[in-house]
């Protein structure tokens, strides 16, 4: 089984966001041998999931739930994890974990910018980035070129 891990920093908005899309495209395309989560770089305890990334993804017609911030720990990352950093210096964070993509990788070099405390429109500007690349994420596991 992969492991992927969406890893922002504080797990509240992007991380959420981007697992919440890949897990649902995987469903979509039938794809049942990959396990998504996110976590956070600096993720505080007791911190939810923003209201808005779970608007934002019911727009999308995904079904998401308020859950907990997660900290990424060495626990969390086995033998083959591939972490997907949001930004590039979330990438610089946490490239010697584990094998590492920025979502830049996958999207022309550009980073995502932080919705946090923004409205609903800047939310779903961010999940429609989120979804354009893990469609690029799901065609490279079809293809056994995620590793």
């Amino acid at each position: 089984m992969q492991k992927i891990i969406f890893v922002c920093t504080g797990n509240t908005c992007r991380s959420p966001m981007a697992a919440a899309i890949l897990k649902h495209k995987l469903k979509q395309n039938a794809i049942e041998d990959v396990e998504v989560s996110s976590a956070g770089i600096m993720a505080e305890p007791n911190t939810k999931t923003s209201p808005n990334t779970i608007k934002a993804l019911k727009n999308m017609g995904i079904v998401a739930r308020v859950s907990n911030a997660k900290q990424l720990t060495k626990k969390m990352v086995t033998s083959g994890t591939i972490l997907i950093a949001i930004t590039k210096n979330h990438k610089e964070y946490v490239k010697n974990v584990a094998t590492t993509y920025a979502l830049s990788d996958f999207s022309g070099g550009i980073d995502l910018p932080d919705p946090y405390g923004q409205d609903l429109v800047v939310y779903e500007k961010c999940a429609k980035i989120l979804d354009f690349i893990c469609n690029e994420i799901v065609e490279l596991i079809k293809k056994g070129e995620l590793k």
